[in-house]
């Protein structure tokens, strides 16, 4: 190749480089491959990073894929425990990767539990009788609905363990006879715990107490009932001193087990 064609060769190999760079000067061989390594390097970042966020999508898939399977899991069962026995075993068949644990586990944290609780007073000086309930007629909390202005008694709107609290007042005003109440709180009619109050004294006002955890099932009643050795029981307004409490610590279900566990 003569002069005149290796100057040509050189200008065409120039021109080549020009058009596949930003730049508006010719690059050296060493200035091209540079560049060419650095495009190479940061295209490589950009493919490890779209496997990465690939990787975190397919994690996130996996999860809700799980979730989504325990629910169609508990659908199914719940779907065979309202209908009949049989089809119930046939479920639990169907799903054999879960066992009973497992299952009531699941159950147990879409269930929350229900708050039930009430606390009363008696504003007003009560004649009662044998065995009559006491009617704590003001209301401060009855969240649930359990309790009944009407006869003072709770119906346990849901099966569980509860605490009651019921505390009971006399006080002998001038010119009467001194005397002592007893208060028993009572469970579908049978005597569970006892609380007395006695005053002998003008003006004279004591006040007892008692406490009681009791299991009760849905339906379940509870009161408290005069004794019968007293013909009145202390209330008032203000003081607020005989009153009645119960709330529910711990849910089950029909059957017994505690909600959530």
């Amino acid at each position: 190749m003569n002069f005149a064609g290796l100057y040509v060769f050189t200008l065409l190999i120039c021109a080549s480089k020009c058009q596949r760079t930003e730049f508006t000067e010719p690059l050296s061989n060493d200035a091209y491959i540079n560049q060419f390594l650095e495009r190479f390097e940061s295209l490589e970042s950009s493919v490890s990073d779209l496997k990465q966020d690939n990787l975190d999508l397919k994690s996130k898939l996996e999860v809700m894929a799980k979730r989504l399977n325990d629910v169609e899991q508990l659908s199914a069962i719940d779907s065979a425990e309202d209908s009949t026995e049989s089809k119930t075993d046939a479920v639990s068949n169907s799903v054999p990767a879960r066992s009973q644990t497992d299952v009531k586990l699941l159950r147990g944290q879409r269930q929350v539990m229900s708050v039930v609780a009430f606390t009363t007073y008696l504003d007003h000086v009560s004649s009662l009788g044998y065995d009559q309930a006491v009617v704590f007629n003001k209301v401060v909390t009855n969240e649930g609905q359990g309790y009944s202005t009407n006869n003072g008694r709770f119906r346990a709107p849901l099966p569980g363990l509860y605490l009651f609290s019921w505390a009971v007042t006399a006080k002998q005003l001038p010119g009467q006879i001194g005397y002592n109440i007893w208060a028993k709180l009572m469970k579908n009619g049978n005597h569970m715990i006892e609380a007395v109050a006695e005053s002998y004294t003008d003006n004279e006002d004591n006040q007892g107490s008692s406490t009681a955890v009791l299991m009760l099932s849905r339906g379940d009643e509870v009161w408290v009932a005069h004794e019968g050795f007293a013909d009145r029981i202390h209330g008032d307004q203000v003081e607020r001193c005989t009153s009645f409490t119960g709330v529910l610590l711990v849910q089950t279900d029909d059957h017994g087990s505690i909600v959530g566990k």
